[in-house]
């Protein structure tokens, strides 16, 4: 979401939940002392490998209300994320993750394309060109700080609530890559798919989960533990079970300039000399939480 998008929705909410609260002129010090809350739910990678399936995630909130409209939120999240492409790809040259074991097409000095492996620099020339299908296991560790905005749903007593996030944070992330065996590369099966014309997506996601292992043992490119800084827009449903336990339900979208979470950036074109992808990768999360007051 654009971030201009994001300031207005922000300052609309604060002006409308501000003023829908100002008519309560009495505040109970008791009940904004502090909150802490844990879910569950699922993560999913938007990037530029697909992911194969929604993996599980966890979360942990420390919440310090300032009304009953406003809190500030401290969270943790963690949760892996996977991903395999059921597309071809030749063009990885740059990739060092896959460079230095498939052969892949490179552009020489002279302007002219040759087939070989790169590894620290270093190229081999090859006879043929090698297809390779993208994947990604991904480790994901988001610490964010968020402030929260919550309008009551009329006539609930007032029980239940919609409310809007807003924050940023820091990413770490471990991304790995499963590019070969104990017995070697996958360079027949993935040729073997390549050359085929009438294998379906569902097929070829089957062929490839059925002649690879699960071992994710490269690291892949731009491998970093450094934190990456993020910001998040998040939409919730809140439901007060008594006075010391609320359940909510939530989806946040979490935005960060950083395009290697799925360890892939780098198009098919041009040919030999690829160019950077266009968008950078973000994180969809799903929460399910209990919330309890002290």
């Amino acid at each position: 979401m654009p971030n201009k998008t994001i300031t207005r929705l922000f300052l609309y909410f604060i002006f409308f939940t501000s003023s829908v609260q100002a008519q309560n002129k009495t505040v109970d010090k008791d009940k904004y002392k502090w909150a802490a809350s844990v879910g569950t739910g699922v993560l999913h990678l938007n990037g530029d490998v697909p992911a194969v399936k929604t993996q599980l995630q966890q979360t942990l909130n420390v919440y310090k209300p300032f009304a009953d409209w406003f809190a500030l939120r401290f969270s943790y999240t963690h949760g892996n994320a996977k991903g395999m492409h059921w597309l071809v790809s030749n063009n990885f040259a740059k990739n060092p993750a896959w460079a230095n074991k498939y052969a892949a097409p490179v552009r020489m000095p002279n302007g002219t394309i040759a087939y070989g492996y790169t590894s620290n620099g270093v190229f081999t020339p090859a006879a043929n060109i090698d297809a390779v299908y993208y994947n990604y296991k991904t480790a994901i560790n988001n610490i964010a700080v968020s402030a929260q905005f919550t309008l009551p749903i009329p006539f609930s007593q007032p029980k239940a609530g919609i409310y809007v996030l807003f924050g940023a944070g820091a990413l770490f992330y471990n991304a790995k890559v499963n590019t070969a065996s104990n017995s070697g590369t996958y360079a027949n099966l993935f040729n073997q798919l390549s050359s085929s014309v009438n294998n379906t997506k569902k097929e070829i996601l089957k062929a490839l989960k059925t002649g690879m292992d699960n071992s994710y043992e490269k690291n892949a490119e731009d491998y970093s533990k450094q934190p990456h800084f993020t910001q998040h827009f998040g939409l919730g449903f809140s439901y007060k079970i008594n006075k010391r336990l609320e359940a909510a339900l939530e989806r946040s979208w979490t935005y960060s300039k950083n395009d290697l979470l799925d360890g892939q950036r780098w198009q098919e074109y041009a040919f030999g000399d690829a160019v950077l992808s266009r968008d950078f990768d973000r994180l969809v999360i799903s929460t399910v939480s209990l919330k309890y007051f002290f």
